[in-house]
């Protein structure tokens, strides 16, 4: 798949095209990643829907916007989104 290379995870919209059968083999590896592949393609369409294909955009918004975005992903938690935001806005 080369799901997994840096080019592949560079690129949002093509993260959020991969079917979770896709996802859940390039998360075989990870603990409980295949568990979770559903909720990492929820994610990346929800990227894609607020950034476009931009893997390093601008977070112009505030962070209660972002926040209740990724809260709406069934899956994503309170914890879960502000660690996502912690990594991801840095």
């Amino acid at each position: 798949l080369g799901v997994a290379t840096n080019d592949r995870w560079a690129d949002p919209a093509a993260c959020a095209a991969l079917s979770v059968g896709q996802w859940i083999e390039a998360l075989a590896e990870v603990p409980r990643g295949p568990q979770k592949a559903g909720v990492v393609k929820l994610l990346a369409a929800w990227w894609v829907s607020e950034f476009g294909d931009n893997p390093a955009p601008v977070w112009s918004r505030g962070l209660e916007h972002y926040r209740s975005g990724l809260r709406a992903i069934r899956g994503i938690g309170p914890e879960t989104a502000d660690r996502l935001l912690l990594w991801a806005a840095d």
